[in-house]
């Protein structure tokens, strides 16, 4: 069985995977979402600033999108003084 998965994860047909996480686990968390507007120059660096979303575990989700912002991001944060750590 293990065989076949790695034969679909190499061919592309299995992308990724998702962990549903126990809501109860973060009672008093704060959901928030941030929009994002990059600066002129930095959208030559788009890639390296996608990797560090990915890299940072409050960000639950990133998405790109067209308008005013060029991210929507959500996140989960345990306090004010994380979302103002995260901004850093």
């Amino acid at each position: 069985c293990l065989k076949r998965v790695r034969r679909l994860e190499e061919g592309g047909a299995i992308k990724g995977y998702v962990a549903v996480a126990e809501e109860t686990m973060f009672d008093g968390w704060s959901m928030l979402w941030v929009s994002i507007k990059l600066r002129r120059r930095a959208h030559k660096r788009r890639e390296a600033f996608e990797a560090a979303l990915r890299e940072t575990p409050e960000v639950i989700e990133a998405h790109s999108i067209a308008g005013r912002f060029d991210y929507i991001l959500k996140t989960a944060l345990p306090s004010v003084s994380a979302w103002e750590a995260l901004r850093e």
